[in-house]
């Protein structure tokens, strides 16, 4: 059999199973976000009681590009108003508010930061100004630590030999 250094099935013996374990792999690692063995709950406490509690997940790249979408100002196009606006400048702070927000468990996302009932009695209307509202920048600094390092998958990287 011929080696097929595309897919690891170099030492197959039977390919056609191999190839259809390497799908079902492939699969499984792309429901990260509802795999629970990657969810950290968080706490949030002040003098020693607990708060409220949430769940967070790994973020993918489509999440942290809205999120960065979120906190960005534009601007009109100085060369042409016609043309799409240009990116002006990242809010950070609101960065982390919506990193944290995305990163948040669906079910936790409704009960925590969509609640309306919160949001009325804080007079807000957007759930980023709730987790400013709530959260000190030292915790959501953390919480943003705990997101960027969270589903960090066991990556070996083997050198290939070429002859």
């Amino acid at each position: 059999m011929a080696k097929d250094t595309r897919t690891g099935l170099e030492n197959s013996i039977d390919s056609v199973q191999d190839e259809y374990d390497i799908v079902k792999a492939l699969i499984k690692a792309s429901e990260y976000k509802e795999d629970d063995i990657f969810k950290t709950k968080i706490s949030v406490k002040r003098g020693g009681e607990v708060l409220f509690s949430f769940c967070i997940r790994p973020l993918s790249d489509d999440e942290i590009y809205e999120a960065s979408t979120a906190a960005t100002s534009f601007i009109p196009n100085p060369t042409n108003p016609k043309l799409p606006k240009i990116r002006n400048s990242v809010d950070e702070a609101r960065y982390g508010s919506a990193l944290i927000y995305f990163a948040t468990t669906d079910e936790d996302r409704a009960r925590v930061w969509d609640n309306k009932e919160t949001l009325d009695a804080l007079g807000l209307r957007d759930p980023l100004d709730l987790i400013d509202v709530v959260l000190t920048a030292n915790d959501k600094k953390k919480i943003v630590n705990t997101i960027n390092s969270s589903g960090a998958a066991e990556i070996e990287v083997e050198e290939v030999i070429k002859n």
